[in-house]
């Protein structure tokens, strides 16, 4: 998928480095589910058949994190392309 100005509503990286721009896309996109998950897991590690108080300690923490990610994307605006010759 190549990465273009109405993707993110980001600056266009231009045609040249349209391949780091998708990598680092994917970077990113991969820490953060990695950074996520270990931040989950830790959170839960305590809990036990008897304990669920880390697991439901854990499932609201993830939909904090939902929560506050919905909310930045609702701030996201789309760029016109200007056609460069």
């Amino acid at each position: 998928m190549a990465l273009d100005q109405h993707d993110q509503g980001i600056e266009h990286p231009g045609r040249e480095r349209h391949g780091v721009a998708g990598a680092m896309q994917q970077l990113m996109s991969q820490l953060g589910a990695v950074m996520g998950s270990v931040l989950l897991t830790t959170i839960a590690v305590g809990g036990t058949a008897k304990n669920m108080t880390p697991f439901h300690t854990a499932f609201l923490v993830a939909a904090g994190v939902s929560g506050l990610g919905a909310a930045a994307a609702s701030f996201a605006r789309r760029t016109r392309h200007v056609a460069t010759p």
